[in-house]
């Protein structure tokens, strides 16, 4: 066996996980995509999506680059995909980017891939009570009324770092 078939012969392989993200459990039979929960304690989470916003990452990025590993997935990818995710959807501050960026961190631990394009239901599924949970903790999932933009109130809830950074702009987040 060449090392090509043993890579086919692995990449076959599949695994049956059990896994928790921001309190959702998800058990599925998927090729490769083992969830290492060791990574997804919330805490660390938390303070990992922090620094990462600090750095400049967009709520998005800072989100699916914490959880990335703990799936399987290249943080780097992980970065480049969510990258228009932030400032509510690019900018126009619609979803939050932190709901886009678990939401696309669920759907790769969720989707079949291509050959089976029959997931989705459930990946919208489990997308819509992401953001159901995160509208119920924040009584919003919209980006500029998280910040308070136009609002005289001021913010609900802001970027993880966007009260230690005064110089950014909201739309930056």
């Amino acid at each position: 066996m060449d090392i090509n078939e043993a890579y086919l012969k692995l990449s076959m392989i599949t695994y049956t996980g059990k896994g928790t993200i921001g309190g959702y459990t998800v058990i599925k039979e998927t090729p490769m995509k083992q969830i290492d929960t060791a990574q997804l304690g919330i805490t660390a989470c938390q303070a990992q999506a922090a620094e990462y916003h600090a750095r400049g990452f967009n709520c998005a990025q800072a989100v699916a680059c914490t959880l990335a590993p703990a799936v399987g997935l290249d943080p780097q990818v992980a970065f480049t995909l969510t990258e228009g995710f932030g400032a509510g959807m690019g900018g126009m501050t619609e979803t939050c980017g932190a709901i886009s960026g678990a939401v696309a961190i669920m759907g790769f631990v969720m989707s079949d891939g291509m050959e089976n394009p029959k997931t989705k239901g459930q990946t919208y599924k489990l997308s819509r009570e992401i953001a159901k949970r995160f509208g119920e903790k924040n009584t919003t999932t919209v980006c500029g009324t998280l910040k308070g933009i136009g609002s005289d109130k001021g913010p609900l809830r802001g970027c993880p770092a966007a009260s230690t950074m005064p110089s950014r702009s909201p739309a930056m987040c």
